[in-house]
């Protein structure tokens, strides 16, 4: 995920975890962490992988992220 882009209005460059939430309300954990190179943007781990074998999610699969604030959020929306 590009920081710049869309991940710096939500994180702050020192957040460590979020939760998503997908379209069924299903709660996940995960790790984000702010990688500068080789370009910037946002790595998301630790429960993610699950979620997407458990939501069927492809390579090519369009992934929409949404925010109830901008700033310090701790939950995502996820929606394919």
């Amino acid at each position: 995920m590009n920081y710049g882009i869309f991940a710096s209005k939500i994180f702050s460059k020192d957040a460590k975890y979020v939760k998503l939430i997908d379209e069924r309300g299903l709660k996940w954990s995960c790790t984000i962490q702010n990688n500068p190179h080789p370009y910037n943007h946002v790595k998301i781990g630790e429960k993610w992988g699950s979620m997407v074998r458990v939501r069927n999610y492809r390579e090519e699969t369009h992934i929409m992220f949404g925010s109830p604030k901008f700033g310090n959020a701790w939950e995502l929306f996820v929606k394919k």
